[in-house]
């Protein structure tokens, strides 16, 4: 939620309710850790606690994915700026490490879903670091 809120409410205008914006994403993913029901009976392979209805939690997971890098690489092409449409392409990478290292239960996982983690993450905040910075 806070890279799709970093993409659609980064215009200076959006920049100047940035509390507001933040209590929208609290009480959004408030909301959505509410209604999704944990099953507490049982664990995964990768020790994690399953929750209830997984295709719609997945379906919402790959939406708000490529809605940010979506966002991101409109505004890219809006203010025609190659950081921002690398932060798109980074973030899908972000994102894949991210599934991989949450459902990995064996060494190869492990090891791809760390380094596309690592890199997606390296990649997106080092480009948002430059982004955001005076020069």
């Amino acid at each position: 939620m806070s890279f799709i809120a970093a993409a659609i409410m980064s215009d200076t205008e959006h920049r100047q309710d940035i509390e507001r914006n933040y209590m929208i994403m609290v009480a959004a993913a408030t909301l959505f850790a509410l209604i999704t029901p944990l099953n507490t009976a049982e664990l995964t392979t990768s020790c994690s606690i399953p929750w209830g209805f997984p295709r719609l939690v997945a379906i919402i997971r790959v939406f708000m994915i490529l809605a940010a890098s979506t966002s991101f690489w409109i505004n890219g092409y809006n203010h025609d700026s190659k950081e921002l449409k690398f932060v798109a392409g980074s973030t899908i990478i972000l994102f894949c490490g991210y599934q991989l290292l949450a459902v990995a239960d064996n060494f190869p996982c492990l090891v791809v879903g760390t380094v596309l983690l690592g890199c997606g993450t390296y990649f997106t905040l080092s480009k948002l670091h430059t982004l955001y910075m005076w020069k």
